[in-house]
């Protein structure tokens, strides 16, 4: 009797060994899928400006004398971004890539025999280098987690405002003003936090969030605030208007669909 009952532990125990064996050799060929030596890929990318910062305010003055950018929403933008393995078993990677933000705002102002038509627009080019850093690996699910932290160098350019009047009884339009800022170059950062998963064979998606600041290096309080489209001088207002250049944070969202190269 005692031996049918060692036996049946015996067994139950070997079982439960070549169980565990089977599962860690499952588990590491699956964690092999996620040990790759650089990938590519392209993502839709959407920002929106973080706190009070003045470009959120509205182009026309609403109960405030200071005049906005308008920009107050999540704005589009693409990426293109490679990885690189920088250890052998990919748990660092090193980033790098370029994005690009297009920032918008229209409003529209009705009077009696006409309507006047705001519209500003500013472009962002973010050439980028930075860090991954792979937290947790899940093999059954093949995905993972990972903190990220990048240097940009924001290019604003494209600063265009436009004021245009449209006369109810004709459809004539004219444009009736044109304001913009010179282009300008700020050194910034994002850190973020993103899941990366397999789709199907080499193909993956990858979505991460985070903070980003446009502004960090490079500020110059002469041009104002860096997402508006009016300096003092423009509008001749007060000397307690756009006389400096606040740091401007964006939350900054991406889905990416990236090509593994083993």
């Amino acid at each position: 009797m005692k031996n049918i009952k060692s036996e049946k532990i015996y067994n139950t125990i070997k079982i439960a060994l070549l169980t565990f064996v089977l599962m860690f050799v499952s588990n590491n060929v699956r964690a092999n899928v996620y040990d790759y030596d650089y990938s590519l890929g392209v993502s839709f990318t959407t920002s929106k400006i973080l706190g009070d910062n003045p470009a959120i305010n509205t182009l026309a003055p609403i109960n405030t004398p200071n005049v906005g950018g308008g920009i107050n929403g999540a704005m589009p933008g693409f990426e293109i971004k490679g990885q690189y393995k920088l250890d052998g078993i990919g748990d660092w990677r090193l980033v790098a890539g370029a994005n690009y933000t297009f920032l918008s705002a229209k409003e529209r102002i009705p009077r009696d025999k006409s309507v006047y038509r705001l519209s500003h627009t500013v472009e962002v080019l973010s050439p980028l280098i930075g860090l991954n850093y792979y937290i947790f690996r899940f093999p059954n699910a093949m995905s993972s987690i990972y903190a990220g932290l990048e240097l940009r160098y924001n290019y604003i350019h494209g600063s265009n405002y436009q004021v245009a009047e449209e006369f109810k009884e004709s459809g004539e339009v004219k444009t009736r003003s044109l304001f913009g800022k010179p282009n300008a170059g700020r050194v910034g950062g994002i850190i973020k936090l993103g899941i990366e998963g397999e789709l199907y064979e080499n193909y993956m998606i990858n979505v991460s969030w985070g903070v980003d600041a446009l502004n960090i290096l490079g500020r110059d309080n002469n041009r104002g605030q860096l997402l508006t489209p009016f300096s003092k001088n423009d509008l001749k207002i007060g000397v307690d208007l756009e006389n400096q250049e606040d740091l401007t944070y964006n939350f900054y969202f991406s889905l990416m669909i990236q090509y593994r190269f083993n």
